[in-house]
């Protein structure tokens, strides 16, 4: 799965990121560089509102990302888990 997605830096500030959620891995791109790559099992937890469109990964070994979708927010969070249940068992 790709798509457009909002990520928050350290000082809360919004930037426009896309998101791509393979089988291993998520990744944080602009444009086309790769800025960050997850794997999916390093992601111990999600958290969400249920009021809202934002979301954090929990990467304890590394830190929180925390993004906003406005409409493909529960779709991105079934698909990070498809990936990690995959992984793990």
């Amino acid at each position: 799965m790709s798509c457009p997605i909002f990520k928050f830096n350290d000082y809360k500030k919004k930037q426009e990121r896309g998101l791509l959620i393979t089988s291993l891995a998520v990744y944080n791109l602009k444009g086309t560089d790769i800025k960050r790559r997850i794997e999916v099992e390093k992601i111990k937890a999600i958290s969400f509102s249920k009021i809202g469109t934002e979301f954090i990964l929990h990467v304890p070994s590394e830190y929180d990302y925390r993004y906003s979708s406005q409409d493909l927010r529960d779709r991105i969070i079934y698909n990070v888990l498809r990936s990690h249940w995959k992984v793990t068992n």
